[in-house]
């Protein structure tokens, strides 16, 4: 994935609707990467002191039975608080955790989070839950979910991702991109 693409990816994670406009899509690299930093710093200022909250609900976390966790998530935190906490967890309490959320809910998580650490905890679910994890962000969160399966080795991809939803997809341009990537093992 191009520089540029990443950069547009990281911003379509940040806003609701998922769609970056056009104007900011039309941007050479270099104003979109200054774009990208201005906003770095615009959060970094927002999120001041954040970040030790969500460091003390970790450690927190560690000592509550994952059914509580899981019944506590669904229904009082929102998947944008959800990947911050879900980052600074040990991937082993993410994906027991993860594991008892519905798929919308993870997928929705997901797309929260940098796309390397949503691969890992992808990796480490059951397959049918991950596998309808990224069926879902696929449809509702679809560069996130190109730049989450982008970090899956060829196996688990294949697993995870079914090539009949592949051609079904909407946008012709992800579909393209993800059967490119699918090879049977």
């Amino acid at each position: 994935m191009s520089e540029k693409q990443n950069t547009l990816v990281y911003l379509e994670s940040l806003i609701e609707s998922g769609e970056v406009a056009e104007e900011i899509r039309q941007l050479d690299e270099q104003t979109l990467l200054a774009v990208r930093q201005l906003v770095d710093k615009i959060l970094a200022r927002e999120r001041a002191g954040l970040d030790s909250l969500f460091s003390s609900m970790t450690h927190t976390m560690k000592f509550i039975p994952n059914m509580l966790l899981q019944t506590l998530t669904a229904r009082y935190i929102e998947p944008p608080i959800a990947a911050r906490i879900t980052v600074k967890l040990s991937n082993k309490q993410a994906v027991a955790v993860a594991n008892g959320l519905k798929p919308d809910y993870v997928a929705d998580t997901s797309s929260y989070m940098p796309a390397y650490e949503a691969a890992k905890l992808l990796a480490g679910m059951q397959t049918k839950k991950a596998s309808k994890a990224i069926a879902y962000a696929l449809i509702h969160h679809s560069q996130t979910a190109l730049a989450i399966i982008e970090c899956l080795d060829q196996q688990l991809f294949n697993r995870l991702v079914d090539l009949e939803q592949i051609r079904t997809l909407p946008d012709k341009a992800l579909r393209e991109r993800l059967l490119e990537m699918y090879h049977p093992v």
